[in-house]
């Protein structure tokens, strides 16, 4: 006990000595962190709490699609079709305004405002940044014709169907690549006159009918009859020959002879035509061998003559029918009356 009492004055005695003449350091105050230290209690910070500098979160990655594997199964798309990027050349694809790309027809219009069925028009146009022009019109039943190539600018005269009776249409057609321009144009068609029958045909005509005395006369191979109210001799055969009718002028005058005695028909049902027909018959070798020899005397009745705009006849004969002559005289037909 004495020895553990001695030992403790001699540390303290010591000490003494040691700092009697030191005087005692005094140390500032440590500055307070924001982030208090964690005490016992404290729960410790998990690492998701630990301050860092924000940075971009990587996008997910996906994991690559299995590759098919000859005879292997072909892997499930979870999100339907993938896509598949486009070739590095990319064809061009028609433009929903095609104006946008230099395409354009700047005018397409006619110098006619109302025409007559059969009519020439003259069309006019122009149109800019086209590789191919194609001009096409549009029949009575609504259908295109198969066109023709144009330049870029008109003019450009065009016939008219004479069919048409409401409107002569046309369309243009320009192209430039897969771009396609369609512009179109209507002019007004005026049917002026009445025919003088019914069914009337379908062209208009191109005057009122002619009120005319007409003389008609068979024969054994076809017909004529004579038009008063113009002096011609109309000539219809009923061989295969073309042309299968004729106009002809009637030339002859009172006092010519009306008949050729020495012209004896081969029998009794048989007759020289006569006066105007007569002089025809027999001054036209190629008439008298087609139609051959009259079959019955002339025969007088009135009658009625009219013609439309692309000059086909039509005109009244004995039996109450009406004659259609075509205009190039390659047909003719009777049509019946209502």
């Amino acid at each position: 006990m004495a020895a553990r009492y001695l030992l403790v004055v001699i540390l303290i005695t010591l000490l003494v000595s040691c700092g009697s003449n030191t005087s005692p350091s005094i140390l500032p105050p440590r500055p307070t962190n924001t982030l208090a230290a964690p005490t016992a209690t404290d729960t410790p910070a998990t690492p998701t709490e630990v301050a860092q500098e924000p940075t971009s979160t990587p996008a997910p990655t996906l994991p690559p699609l299995a590759t098919n594997t000859p005879g292997g199964p072909t892997p499930t798309r979870l999100l339907g079709e993938t896509f598949t990027p486009a070739p590095p050349t990319i064809a061009p694809t028609q433009a929903a305004d095609a104006t946008n790309i230099g395409l354009e027809v700047v005018f397409f219009t006619s110098t006619s405002s109302l025409i007559s069925p059969g009519d020439n028009v003259i069309l006019d146009w122009q149109v800019v940044g086209a590789d191919t022009i194609t001009l096409h019109q549009i029949d009575a039943e609504g259908n295109r014709d198969r066109g023709r190539p144009v330049d870029a600018e008109g003019p450009l005269v065009v016939s008219t169907d004479p069919a048409i009776l409401t409107a002569a249409s046309f369309v243009l057609v320009a192209a430039a690549g897969q771009d396609i321009i369609e512009e179109f144009l209507a002019i007004p068609v005026n049917c002026q006159g009445t025919w003088f029958f019914t069914p009337p045909p379908d062209g208009c005509p191109s005057a009122e009918a002619l009120a005319s005395a007409q003389v008609e006369q068979r024969f054994e191979r076809g017909a004529m009859i004579w038009l008063g109210s113009t002096r011609e001799i109309f000539v219809l055969f009923a061989d295969d020959t073309s042309p299968q009718w004729l106009r002809l002028t009637d030339s002859f005058e009172d006092g010519q002879p009306e008949s050729d005695p020495n012209l004896v028909p081969p029998s009794s049902n048989l007759i020289q035509p006569v006066r105007g027909f007569g002089l025809v018959w027999r001054t036209n070798t190629s008439v008298q061998q087609r139609l051959g020899w009259a079959i019955e005397s002339e025969v007088g009745y009135d009658g009625m003559y009219q013609s439309d705009t692309n000059d086909t006849i039509y005109m009244r004969n004995l039996s109450g029918g009406i004659l259609e002559l075509a205009a190039d005289g390659s047909t003719w037909r009777v049509i019946p009356l209502n």
